[in-house]
This record gives C-alpha cells, structure tokens and sequence, in this order.
C-alpha cells in the first residue's frame, strides 16, 4: 500500500525540499518519492489530493507490483501535464512540427492524412496506465507510449469508432472510452478532457458525414485548415 510518510527530516541533500512523500510495497527495498513540499502545509495538500485521487483507488489491486505501476503511471501523467501540456498549431508552430515529424514517423499513414491536434494522456491496458501522446487526425485516432522499453502503438480509424463517451469508474475518475471493433480503449489524464472530447466528437461525427457524402466531405473547406474543426 501506499506509505504517506511526511518526511520532516532536513538533512543537508534535503534543503530545497525538506518535506516528501514516499511510495513503498512491503515486499521492496525501494522507496519512491511521488511527492515533495517546501513546509508542511504544501505536503499535506499533496497528501490530501493523494487520499482523495489514488489511494482509495488501491485495494481494487490484486498484487503490489500492478500497485506500484499504477501510482508511477498516475504521477509520471501529472508531471507531463504540469511540464508539456498540450500544444495547438497555432499558438506554437515549432512544437507542432516536431510533434507532426513524429507522428508521420511512428505511424506511416498516407502523406495527406492531416495532423489536427496531439495530447499527453494515459492509455490503460487493463489497471495500468501508460504514459504517451495522443494524435487526432482528419481520419484516424493514433497512440503511442514508449516506456522502459515497452513500445504502444494504436491506430483507429474514425469511421471504425462504434461507441464515443466520458466515463469514470473506481480506477479511472475522468476517462474517454473509445469502442472500435468490439475493443474498448480507454484514455486518461487530460489537461481539458472536455476540450478533447468535443473534438474527437467533431472528427468522429465528420468520418461518419464522409461515408454518407464523400464527395461534399471532399470538397469542404474546413479540412484545408484542420484546426477549423475546433472552432
């Protein structure tokens, strides 16, 4: 289980955050730090939101190990969201470039498929979440996570999606669900879920209006700039 301990020892490797909250299962020699405070009154919010965000979520764990890789997945999903975000085009043209180098490199879809927007997120397989980025395009939802050598890569097609919501459960408190094929996908820690699901709507219901008039989808203005979608 989580070990909350409000570590108030200062000693001289601790000057700039003398408080810390430590993750350890009983069967390990290993400590975590998942969290960190300057006073003791920062510490216990981070507990406090620790309480109210994770630990509750602990007993529906079978072993200790699923444990430990659920709050690191939790953790290392704030700290990319605190440090990364998630970029537009147009508010940061050079970060979207890299982002579109990437995602034409790890998924190999045709050179016209257009990259409207990406997101950090978690994907979970099972009650593990795995850290990585989210690509929306005209006509796919894409994937991908490389962590301690374990590589995810996921390619959906909007016209392939049976089943769009925002669900939540014990596990997952805020989530997208995605039924495509008979397969449920499930994705996690979004800075503005609303945001992205509205246009994950918007792209899915567009996949639908190209089946039904391809040639007036063809022709729509909207898709020449694809961040019209969101407007």
């Amino acid at each position: 289980l989580l070990v909350g301990t409000l570590d108030s020892v200062l000693d001289s490797t601790a000057k700039v955050a003398p408080f810390r909250i430590l993750h350890q299962t009983p069967d390990s020699q290993v400590y975590l730090s998942i969290a960190c405070g300057a006073n003791r009154e920062e510490i216990t919010k981070h507990w406090e939101w620790l309480e109210e965000n994770i630990m509750k979520t602990l007993s529906v764990f079978d072993s200790n190990e699923d444990i430990t890789n659920f709050v690191q997945g939790k953790i290392r999903g704030l700290i990319a969201e605190e440090g990364k975000h998630s970029f537009a085009k147009e508010d940061d043209p050079e970060k979207f470039r890299e982002a579109l180098l990437k995602f034409e490199k790890c998924f190999g879809l045709p050179e016209q498929e257009k990259l409207v927007t990406y997101y950090s997120c978690s994907y979970w397989k099972g009650r593990v979440p795995c850290q990585g980025w989210l690509y929306l395009s005209t006509n796919f939802l894409s994937f991908y996570s490389f962590l301690l050598g374990s590589e995810i890569k996921l390619v959906i097609s909007w016209d392939a999606v049976s089943k769009l919501e925002k669900t939540s459960n014990v596990i997952l408190t805020e989530s997208i669900h995605v039924c495509s094929q008979g397969e449920n996908h499930y994705f996690s820690m979004f800075l503005h879920i609303n945001q992205t699901y509205l246009l994950m709507e918007q792209l899915a219901n567009y996949a639908i209006k190209r089946i039904f008039d391809k040639e007036t989808f063809d022709n729509d203005p909207v898709l020449d700039d694809p961040l019209q979608i969101t407007k």
